[in-house]
């Protein structure tokens, strides 16, 4: 038995739980028992792990939470936006960022396990394994309020992919843009598996192997009232009623003031509406 915070939105209090009885702990240790069921079948398998990062309510075990101290964590750039839009005050964006911290290590630890696991077995050397997220940070709150846009603090996720070596190139960093849909076609052509006519998304297996540096030039992100198209500086946005706006993502000063009315972003913005037509239009044909 162990102690956890089961914390809540307006707060917390702390419990004596199992040790494996968070939701991270319990999907670790399915995948755990998954992979050791997969190798002693001897077949090929898939197996995916859906980690669940800093949700409400946060169970956290305690051995995590006492790896930080709040007062001691830099704090976002993102954190005096939302204290001014939201009226979120610091001790309550110092919980946040402890949580968010502690919920971070606690995968890793599970990750860890689990690419342990596969050395063990010996299944890491044809085994490909990509590390990403389903969105960014603050998607509750921001995504609920932010309006007419979306923060890129929201947009951006982590991707990484290891691999054997005759397919995945070792100590490779790339700054070229990936969307979530483009991971199914990579792994198809990693394995051999011809890929469906159906499946979106472009391969980018020819980055995992060091051919190419540049995958593409911009991402959609798509929201029920509302397109984005992030390029390498900007990110533009459409809504349903047609209201347009622009963020200049390069410099701090306009990444969370829409530009999109200032005479010399027009072109910029005449630029990416043009860019998200086409892409949309790639997408639906």
């Amino acid at each position: 038995v162990s102690s956890a915070l089961v914390q809540g939105e307006r707060g917390g209090q702390f419990y004596s739980l199992p040790p494996d009885s968070t939701p991270n702990a319990f999907v670790g240790s399915r995948a755990l028992g998954f992979l050791q069921q997969q190798a002693r079948t001897g077949q090929p398998f898939f197996c995916k792990v859906g980690f669940r990062a800093f949700h409400y309510p946060l169970v956290m075990p305690q051995r995590f939470l006492a790896l930080y101290e709040p007062e001691k964590l830099p704090l976002p750039d993102i954190f005096p936006y939302l204290m001014d839009r939201f009226g979120v005050q610091e001790d309550q964006l110092r919980r946040w960022q402890h949580g968010y911290y502690a919920t971070i290590s606690e995968i890793d630890h599970h990750v860890g396990i689990l690419l342990q696991e596969l050395e063990r077995l010996q299944l890491s050397q044809n085994t490909v394994v990509v590390y990403t997220a389903g969105r960014g940070r603050f998607a509750g709150p921001l995504l609920e309020e932010s309006g007419t846009w979306i923060p890129d603090v929201m947009a951006r996720v982590p991707l990484i992919v290891r691999g054997p070596a005759d397919m995945v190139l070792s100590e490779l960093h790339c700054n070229s843009m990936v969307e979530a849909v483009d991971i199914v076609p990579t792994l198809l052509e990693l394995v051999d598996i011809p890929r469906p006519p159906e499946i979106q998304g472009k391969s980018f297996v020819p980055v995992l192997a060091g051919e190419s540096r540049q995958h593409r030039d911009s991402s959609i992100l798509e929201l029920p009232d509302r397109r984005l198209l992030r390029t390498r500086y900007f990110q533009y946005v459409i809504r349903d009623d047609g209201l347009e706006s622009l963020f200049d993502v390069s410099k701090p000063e306009t990444v969370f003031t829409d530009v999109s009315n200032d005479l010399r972003y027009r072109g910029t913005v005449m630029d990416h509406r043009h860019q998200l037509i086409l892409r949309m239009l790639k997408i639906s044909a």
